[in-house]
């Protein structure tokens, strides 16, 4: 069935495509490895976590690179955050749950990042670490919550992750389909975890 939507953040976005299609174009900050029950880098090479578990800190990989060629900061998560908590994208569960959970993310430096957790949970690591994927501030820093799900509703921002929406050959509607190109440019496609 044709989604209802592309997008992976609002109204109607509740669908396994959707996270497949997001998971292929966008990258989270790391990835669990369950197979040797330990983090991974993606987006960011190296990640601190407070005594009081409380507060986790982030350094970004300056080689990652969105699509468009720009580089991904500390102010993609930020803005990505915005987005999450923001009641105009029309899905009050998940405003709720980032507004109930964390504190507005900090930007150190243009690599580093920290968070603040609202309450001790042995989840909130594993749900900023890799419960949500980054999208670049340039295109979300434009819109808010209404307008993300307007203008992206069957379009996507450029992402950091090895695939892209290939629009010329997908075709939409009940006998559409949907079409990724692998990138030829993904900035992380030699490193050994993607080998």
């Amino acid at each position: 069935e044709y989604p209802s939507t592309f997008r992976s953040i609002g109204k109607d976005s509740r669908n396994q495509v959707l996270s497949l299609l997001e998971s292929l174009q966008y990258e989270t900050l790391l990835s669990y490895n369950y197979e040797n029950l330990e983090w991974n880098p993606r987006l960011a090479t190296h990640w601190k976590i407070s005594s009081d578990s409380l507060t986790y800190w982030y350094r970004l990989d300056p080689r990652s690179l969105w699509a468009d060629g720009k580089e991904v900061t500390t102010d993609d998560i930020i803005s990505t955050f915005k987005l999450l908590i923001d009641d105009g994208h029309e899905d009050p569960n998940v405003s709720a749950f980032w507004n109930d959970n964390f504190e507005m993310p900090i930007a150190e430096s243009k690599y580093i990042i920290k968070i603040t957790a609202k309450k001790k949970d042995w989840r909130t690591f594993r749900y900023f670490s890799s419960g949500f994927s980054i999208m670049p501030s340039t295109y979300l820093n434009k819109i808010d919550g209404a307008g993300y799900i307007e203008k992206y509703d069957f379009s996507f921002m450029p992402g950091s992750g090895p695939y892209e929406y290939d629009k010329t050959s997908s075709k939409k509607g009940n006998e559409g389909y949907i079409i990724l190109q692998k990138r030829a440019d993904w900035w992380a496609e030699n490193d050994l975890i993607n080998q």
